[in-house]
């Protein structure tokens, strides 16, 4: 995999100095090395410094330092709050040397450049959530960034796009700004700057139609300069925004498992949990990952895999219908079960909640006892905001309802009440989707006997289903990649209910080149339904129209050649971009 080099300017920069040192005077050369060795033996002091105390009473010592020692003292102390946690958070942030630092950084502002107005921006992200005088601070600094046109090279823009996006400031007018200068430099941008911005645009939750197309082509005219960890972050931020570029995740793909070798164990993990949130992951996929992480036939207590690592494969296995060999799930299963009783492993809730869904999906004899234990942890802690968890918390709900109901987990109301309402804001969206409303157009048209009555957003017992008819109990749900779940837990659960449940694979839709293969691939996804509704007699379902892909809709995703990039497929996928970044 090439890796990008930068080219060294370290005789450039030499020239220079040495020439500023012949034309200045004597005195003002040894003046400006004072100066610089003054400011550079405060940095180093700093960085060298473990206690926040220590670090907040060197600044009041030295209260006459310059703006990049000032920013490097706040990164500082950020680095050391996040690594420490929030009661170190808490304990700098009520200081009040902290807050004449931040009252010093503010009356330097203006004076900083644009590099040094990045790096302060990227310092204070560290403090999450700011408020007071930090949130002043940041402010501030939003303002006097937008007063700073074509200051920032691409790498500064990125930066403050992050930065910015991470403290949670959505000010529409710096968001606009830095808008118009990516534009400006975007054929400037290196692989690492455009996930990056497109990240921030994501964390604001906005969605800019021009922008998105711009990077997207960017990242296909760089790919060949594209190292691992751009690979891997590319594919994470495709997979959080839920952008359907299937040209885009084909190359991608295919440059990630020609060099699997060159992927550390939490890249690979990340790898794996990207593709299948795109539905982007074969069977083969599958082995080609489990082989590299080198977690075929091997002893539980021997993976070298954390908790969380554990948690995020099987649950990228389930999204990607992998069942082929039990074996290798049941050896992750037992490995993190090990972990747990070691007590050695700290899991985060996301984590728990990915084991959860995945132990419900598996169902494996004797993990009943491991599925309690979880959601206990789970229910124990107050209800987050995370949509995320509660998507997919709400089918694991449906488990307990459905196929667990003797088990002894108490569900609070709290939490079941946040998890519907995210299922009813989801469910919502697809009100305005323009991939269902062409399902439903196509569905329409059909007659004889595939004709349905279908209606939108309806509920068929414990779910919400994309389109439900009544006559038949027939629910089709389209398994979008703006979906953070697959469709086969819950349609397993619907299968239980007495209901007959379709899956759309998104990407097989879109391989439908006309109307006419639009209609034939539904006809085929509704055979089996409308067969066991006693609409059709059996002998219409002859064993080779039968539709594999609805209970392995990822089957042939990334190694298909149809993904050569249409206009139309463009125009479809913005549109449920768009719907992804609503979230």
């Amino acid at each position: 995999m090439h890796v990008l080099r930068r080219p060294s300017s370290s005789r450039l920069c030499t020239a220079r100095t040495s020439r500023s040192a012949e034309i200045l005077p004597q005195c003002c050369a040894a003046r400006l090395f004072s100066t610089y060795v003054d400011s550079t033996d405060r940095k180093t002091a700093v960085s060298i410094m473990e206690d926040p105390a220590d670090i907040l009473q060197y600044f009041i010592q030295n209260s006459d330092m310059d703006a990049p020692t000032l920013e490097t003292t706040l990164r500082c102390l950020g680095r050391i709050a996040i690594r420490n946690g929030a009661r170190q958070m808490e304990s700098i942030t009520a200081d009040e040397r902290f807050h004449r630092l931040l009252g010093t950084i503010g009356s330097r502002l203006e004076e900083a450049n644009g590099r040094l107005l990045a790096m302060l921006a990227t310092a204070m992200a560290y403090f999450r959530n700011p408020g007071g005088e930090l949130l002043e601070l940041v402010h501030k600094l939003g303002d006097v960034v937008m007063r700073r046109e074509n200051a920032f090279n691409p790498r500064n823009l990125s930066s403050l796009a992050l930065a910015f996006s991470t403290m949670g400031h959505r000010d529409p007018n710096l968001i606009e700004f830095i808008r118009v200068e990516a534009v400006k430099y975007m054929q400037d941008f290196r692989p690492n700057d455009l996930h990056v911005i497109m990240d921030a645009y994501r964390r604001w939750g906005v969605y800019n139609r021009e922008l998105a197309d711009m990077l997207v082509e960017r990242m296909t005219d760089e790919i060949d300069r594209y190292t691992s960890k751009d690979v891997i972050m590319t594919l994470h931020v495709l997979s959080q925004v839920g952008l359907a570029r299937g040209f885009l995740l084909r190359r991608l793909a295919t440059l990630a498992f020609e060099n699997l070798g060159d992927f550390d164990t939490r890249q690979l993990v990340t790898l794996f949990y990207s593709l299948s949130r795109l539905r982007f992951l074969s069977t083969q996929n599958c082995d080609d990952l489990i082989d590299a992480l080198k977690i075929r036939d091997l002893d539980p207590k021997s993976i070298n895999l954390d908790c969380m690592a554990i948690a995020q494969i099987l649950f990228s296995l389930e999204t990607a219908g992998y069942t082929e060999n039990p074996a290798i799930i049941q050896c992750l299963v037992d490995a993190y079960q090990h972990k747990i009783t070691e007590g050695k492993a700290t899991v985060s809730l996301l984590g728990k909640v990915d084991m959860a869904h995945a132990l419900c999906f598996y169902n494996l004899k004797g993990t009943q006892p491991l599925l309690e234990k979880t959601l206990q942890d789970i229910f124990a802690g107050q209800v987050t905001r995370n949509r995320l968890l509660h998507t997919k918390l709400w089918e694991v709900i449906g488990a307990l309802e459905v196929e667990q109901k003797g088990m002894r987990v108490d569900i609070p109301v709290q939490w079941r009440a946040a998890c519907d309402e995210t299922d009813r804001l989801e469910q919502d969206k697809t009100e305005t989707s323009r991939v269902h409303s062409e399902v439903v157009l196509v569905l329409d048209n059909l007659k004889g006997k595939y004709a349905l009555s279908v209606l939108r957003n309806q509920r068929a017992g414990y779910y919400r289903v994309d389109l439900y008819d009544e006559e038949t109990k027939i629910a089709i749900d389209l398994d979008t990649v703006n979906r953070p779940v697959g469709r086969l837990l819950k349609h397993r659960h619907m299968s239980l209910q007495g209901y007959r449940p379709v899956s759309l694979d998104y990407w097989m839709w879109r391989r439908c080149r006309s109307e006419e293969d639009q209609t034939l691939f539904l006809k085929q996804l509704l055979t089996r339904p409308l067969v066991d509704a006693g609409r059709l007699d059996a002998s219409a379902l002859p064993s080779a129209d039968r539709p594999q892909q609805q209970q392995q809709p990822a089957k042939t995703a990334f190694t298909d050649s149809a993904f050569v990039q249409s206009d139309d497929e463009r125009r479809l996928t913005e549109s449920e971009s768009e719907d992804r970044m609503s979230m």
